[in-house]
């Protein structure tokens, strides 16, 4: 059924009030992008906007605050960042865009935005409630309804009683400490209509789909130095098409706003990385913007984000190797290692104030990804496919998680080494090695469909066989 006029003046007060939100909060945090290679930052300014809000909303709430101040919060620091703008006459100087430059691409992503928008106007609510997979648009929604009313203390005291008062608060219980950030930020950007809660979950996850364009447009225009136009035209064909629907039809809240994330750090990890294959060096306050960006993706989602880190830290070392042919060796390497090493002490810091929700549940995730078979079906059997199939390269993944949970235990990773000769060695097939890291790697980069079992066409393709 179609929404009555006012639902659709609702909906789009949301959505333009969202996006607008997100991107004032946002102009701090890529003011702080130092690299003198990146342009088009207003691209990433509502993702760094909306990740900021996950991070200090899930810490926040812990403490006490609830959706309904932080939102008031929020919205004075938006208030706040318009002033400073108009008194410092910023915007000429600044990366943002003139109105007038950027007209027509503001009407392609309004296009775009409507494309996402219309299932929703045609479907109603029950394309919005029910449609893909429904168990994780419930408990997004139903813990997001319970932060937004109950307190934290509240919650992970909860009883019998508080559930019979609440019956939607087992979720709540339930989702408290496996990475909220998300919930959290869906409940405070709700506040703006919070009688309509309920029915904001889809246009939500059409906000999400928003920024992942404007992050892809960021990298490209960075990365590949093409034009903002086409870099639009592009990104909007990737997240209006198969990549983009699978995100709406898994509901996947978490994953859909931290891959925006994850685009916008790659851009910026490139960048620096960029100076270090030069002469010039890396300065600490240019490594501030991908230690907060990367902590405000695993408050969104872990597990997305922690799996993705060896590569990014890899493109440090592939562009700091081009250094090495210059007559400063040592000092590249120091760069190299420094810049590693302290990217990762303050992503460890930054989870600290919610270590079970972010680093213990990532842990927890990857050793139930580890030790568990894939059947027939991906869709049922969450986490089951990062790791690939039932093969070495699984139960070596989880060995090495139970190392890092059991560090102080008897236990010598020296075992992980052990296991891998023996797999190795003593099954006496070269190929199952080669076997086990491609199966692996299709589950790591989400090329989840390469590993259904009826469906090996990988196995086929490098070593004649076939399970049909």
């Amino acid at each position: 059924m179609r929404f009555h006029l006012s639902y659709i003046a609702d909906d789009w007060l949301f959505l333009v009030g969202t996006f607008g939100l997100t991107f004032l909060v946002g102009i701090p945090i890529i003011s702080l992008f130092s690299s003198q290679h990146l342009k088009n930052r207003f691209l990433a300014s509502s993702v760094a906007g909306y990740g900021f809000m996950a991070f200090a909303t899930t810490v926040l709430y812990k403490k006490g605050v609830s959706h309904q101040l932080l939102y008031k919060i929020f919205i004075a620091t938006a208030v706040i960042v318009i002033v400073g703008l108009a008194i410092k006459r910023h915007f000429e100087k600044s990366d943002l865009p003139k109105v007038n430059a950027y007209t027509y691409l503001f009407l392609i992503f309004l296009a775009f935005i409507v494309v996402l928008y219309l299932p929703y106007y045609f479907g109603g609510l029950k394309f919005a409630a029910f449609q893909g997979w429904i168990h994780d648009n419930f408990s997004y929604l139903a813990a997001s309804l319970t932060y937004t009313h109950e307190t934290y203390r509240e919650v992970n005291q909860s009883s019998g009683e508080f559930f019979l008062r609440s019956p939607v608060s087992v979720m709540g219980a339930i989702e408290l400490h496996r990475r909220p950030g998300v919930m959290h930020l869906f409940g405070v950007l709700s506040q703006i209509n919070s009688t309509e809660q309920y029915r904001y979950g889809y246009l939500f996850l059409v906000f999400l789909m928003g920024n992942g364009i404007l992050a892809s447009s960021f990298l490209m225009t960075n990365i590949f130095n093409v034009s903002i136009l086409r870099a639009f035209l592009v990104s909007g064909a990737i997240f209006l098409g198969f990549w983009g629907q699978s995100f709406i039809d898994f509901n996947a809240w978490a994953m859909a706003g931290s891959i925006p994330v994850l685009l916008v750090i790659t851009t910026y990890i490139i960048s620096i990385s960029g100076q270090i294959s030069k002469e010039s060096e890396v300065k600490f306050k240019e490594l501030i913007p991908v230690t907060l960006l990367y902590g405000f993706a695993i408050y969104l989602y872990p597990e997305n984000s922690i799996f993705h880190l060896p590569a990014l830290i890899g493109i440090l070392f592939l562009f700091g190797l081009q250094k090495f042919r210059t007559l400063e060796p040592k000092r590249a390497l120091f760069t190299i290692l420094k810049s590693t090493l302290t990217i990762i002490l303050g992503i460890l810091l930054f989870c600290i104030p919610y270590y079970r929700g972010t680093i213990e549940w990532f842990l927890w995730a990857a050793k139930f990804a580890a030790s568990n078979v894939l059947d027939h079906t991906v869709w049922g059997n969450y986490l089951e496919p990062l790791f690939g199939q039932n093969n070495w390269f699984r139960p070596l993944v989880g060995q090495a998680v139970a190392y890092s949970q059991e560090f102080f235990k008897e236990e010598s990773p020296r075992h992980i080494l052990e296991y891998v000769g023996s797999q190795i060695f003593f099954h006496g097939k070269l190929n199952l090695l080669f076997y086990g890291f491609v199966d692996g790697f299709y589950g790591l980069f989400g090329m989840y469909f390469l590993l259904h079992q009826k469906a090996q066409i990988h196995q086929f393709i490098l070593f004649g066989e076939s399970s049909y």
